[in-house]
């Protein structure tokens, strides 16, 4: 019982500390727009406020697993696209920020598959 508990604790903390990277992520996208700088804009959702209402606690342990995979060039072509129709498939309650993550992860799958097509 106490193994479990730990594991969940765990699990639990890794959640957090994806959540935190996020919002660093937001943030700096702010804060690069609120300085007069040019910058993609994923997480923002009103530009001329450089304001959001994107929620990294609505982030899940399926998005952190599918952002890590991205990030470290495990993520294969069809995973992802199964994982993104069931975010935008409308036959789930999905978060706005969740689909939001999903458009941000398209960007980087993509970046992930030219860098690599480019011998990077």
């Amino acid at each position: 019982m106490e193994f479990i508990e730990k594991k969940d604790n765990n699990a639990n903390n890794q959640l957090e500390r994806f959540r935190d990277e996020i919002k660093n992520l937001v943030l700096h996208e702010i804060n690069t727009l609120r300085k007069g700088e040019y910058t993609s804009v994923h997480f923002i959702t009103d530009i001329q406020t450089k304001e959001t209402d994107f929620k990294v606690e609505d982030l899940t342990e399926e998005d952190m697993e599918m952002y890590y995979k991205i990030k470290n060039k495990k993520a294969e072509l069809e995973e992802f696209k199964k994982y993104k129709e069931k975010i935008f498939s409308g036959k789930e309650n999905i978060a706005k920020s969740r689909q939001m993550f999903v458009a941000y992860l398209s960007n980087l799958f993509m970046i992930y598959n030219f860098n690599q097509g480019q011998g990077k």
